[in-house]
């Protein structure tokens, strides 16, 4: 994930997960940081202003740039037609399956 700032730019390594409200809007990024040498999670707050992902904490007035799956809204997530297709497919065949071993019986 890169974040940039007045000063300049950083890549955090790992994006590990998320918190948000009962909105479904995002409060926090659990992050690590190879620059700090250790392999602790950091949680770091976030905000959505001017459409821009603000960090606070340690990186107070840093935003994200380089992350493309951050969504306002995660709970609104909708499979894609051919997960959906494929899922289908294979419950129709193990259904067909179960059916053909019942007539054998």
């Amino acid at each position: 994930m890169a974040v940039y700032s007045e000063s300049g730019g950083h890549a955090l390594s790992v994006l590990w997960g998320y918190e948000y409200n009962e909105f479904g809007d995002y409060t926090g990024l659990y992050v690590t940081d190879s620059d700090d040498y250790t392999t602790d999670l950091k949680l770091l707050s976030v905000s959505l202003v001017d459409d821009l992902w603000y960090l606070d904490n340690d990186y107070s007035g840093w935003f994200i740039g380089g992350v493309q799956a951050l969504d306002r809204n995660p709970g609104n997530v909708v499979p894609e037609p051919g997960t959906v297709v494929l899922l289908g497919m294979g419950l129709l065949s193990l259904f067909a399956l179960g059916k053909r071993r019942l007539k054998r019986k």
